[in-house]
């Protein structure tokens, strides 16, 4: 056997192990989840407020690198006998974006104590096309049941639909929600119960 032919037999061997050692890494590495995109997430803050009180929950955006959001729909989930709903409005920030929002108040088919808000935050439609920044979007306000007791946790589930700034629109995925919370009763006495 030549040297020339013994240096192809070694290339054509190593090809052969090796190549397919290097594909199944490769395909490990974008299988990994430490290697998945990162998500956004849309967060309800939680508050406290007495029985009585009107309170507002802000509503957060962090979007994922790389992905700029037109819209955000979110159906708030709130039981009606507990809470009341007031109004929804713009941040600072959104205004400043120049889109609209939108306001629904509705009973839920599957649960007649509860109701829902639906609520769309957007960012300005033109030829540049604006996106919704990162931060506060805005808030949505409630008045607590003077019947409400004291070290009562009211939880606000929400679903969200999260579209991209193209055109025509794209969902964003994947998205993470925070759901927010009311608990009726002072700092102090929130403070305590948290501690016993």
């Amino acid at each position: 056997m030549s040297e020339t032919d013994y240096h192809r037999t070694i290339a054509t061997e190593m090809n052969n192990r090796f190549l397919p050692a290097l594909l199944l890494l490769v395909c490990g590495l974008f299988d990994n989840p430490g290697f998945a995109q990162e998500p956004t997430h849309i967060t309800v803050s939680p508050i406290i407020g007495l029985p009585g009180d009107e309170v507002s929950l802000p509503i957060y955006l962090e979007t994922a690198p790389e992905v700029e959001v037109g819209s955000i729909a979110l159906e708030i989930i709130f039981p009606h006998d507990l809470l009341s709903f007031l109004n929804a409005r713009k941040s600072f920030l959104t205004t400043t974006a120049g889109g609209p929002i939108a306001v629904e108040v509705g009973n839920r088919d599957e649960a007649e104590n509860q109701s829902v808000v639906r609520l769309v935050i957007a960012a300005a439609k033109g030829e540049s096309r604006a996106s919704l920044p990162d931060g506060q979007l805005g808030f949505v306000a409630f008045r607590i049941s003077d019947e409400a007791h004291l070290g009562t946790k009211i939880p606000l589930p929400f679903r969200v639909q999260v579209m991209d700034s193209r055109d025509p629109a794209q969902p964003v995925e994947p998205v993470v929600t925070h759901d927010g919370e009311i608990t009726v009763g002072n700092l102090q006495f929130a403070c305590f119960f948290y501690m016993h």
